[in-house]
């Protein structure tokens, strides 16, 4: 019966330490009217079923690491813990995932950005030149542009060009509709100098996370390394020697299992947080499209 207590207790207070998580964090609310930009409504859709399943994904995780430690060992901090690291688990796998995305993406505005660039400089207009650009645009961002493309067929070039920034949520991809915005709306002779200029500063910019992600590489590499020793030594003294482990089971042991237990977290979070990139505020948000852009 303690133990059961104990790990409702652990279930309970993991989850509350992941709601205030959220709460400081934030999340977006989308009030009536204001419908996303990205695309069409089954691009929100699956935005929103795919945050779901992450959700979910994350409780399971938290559930089962809490149960497992629970079986295992029956110690309330040992529960607690493992309900936060399986909570947090997907994020500390996917980051590196995600930078790698932020690096193709921009990569992708980059070239796609010199595409419009040279068929503009062979005396194509901006519509004919995104609609033939939209063919062979680079990988991850072909989607995007094969929906500018469609959409400027049926609708104003502004709206979908808001509408494209919105889907790529991406700063640099901001300064490219903005670029296409002001030739549209002001049949600006620079425009192909503008694209070149802002595909030398994408590119720039993604060989500057490059560097970044190969100086640090083995920073995270060594902890990968360092937290996969301990937990498989941990692992091991359950199965081959539990009786080592015995110091556990007393209060001051859980003291001592907390202290580790948060300093270890707190050095993944710090790992974490440092290999996130800051982003430059966004030029074009739902405001412009609604007011105009300036």
């Amino acid at each position: 019966m303690n133990l059961l207590v104990a790990v409702l207790c652990g279930v309970v207070a993991g989850g509350g330490l992941l709601l205030a998580a959220v709460g400081l964090h934030g999340t977006e609310v989308r009030l009536p009217g204001d419908e996303p930009l990205a695309a069409p409504g089954a691009l929100s859709s699956l935005g929103a079923a795919a945050s779901v399943e992450r959700g979910r994904l994350r409780l399971a995780l938290a559930l089962a690491g809490g149960v497992a430690t629970w079986l295992v060992t029956g110690w309330p901090v040992g529960i607690l813990l493992a309900v936060l690291v399986g909570a947090v688990a997907p994020t500390l796998v996917g980051a590196k995932a995600r930078r790698q995305a932020v690096i193709d993406r921009t990569e992708a505005i980059a070239g796609w950005a010199e595409q419009l660039r040279d068929t503009i400089a062979a005396a194509a207009g901006l519509q004919e030149a995104v609609a033939v650009t939209a063919r062979v645009a680079p990988a991850p961002i072909r989607p995007a542009v094969a929906d500018l493309a469609a959409g400027m067929r049926r609708n104003s070039l502004a709206g979908e060009l808001h509408r494209f920034s919105a889907r790529l949520d991406d700063p640099i991809g901001d300064q490219v509709a903005a670029a296409l915005l002001l030739a549209a709306e002001r049949r600006g002779d620079d425009l192909t100098r503008l694209l070149d200029d802002l595909a030398d500063g994408a590119r720039a910019d993604a060989t500057m996370r490059i560097r970044t992600e190969t100086s640090r590489a083995q920073t995270y590499n060594d902890a990968k390394v360092v937290t996969l020793v301990v937990v498989a030594m941990f692992g091991f003294m359950l199965v081959v020697n539990r009786s080592y482990l015995d110091a556990f089971d007393t209060w001051t042991g859980q003291a001592v299992l907390a202290v580790i237990g948060s300093l270890w977290l707190a050095a993944l979070y710090g790992i974490t947080v440092l290999s996130q990139v800051a982003r430059p505020p966004r030029l074009l948000t739902v405001e412009d499209r609604r007011e105009g852009t300036r």
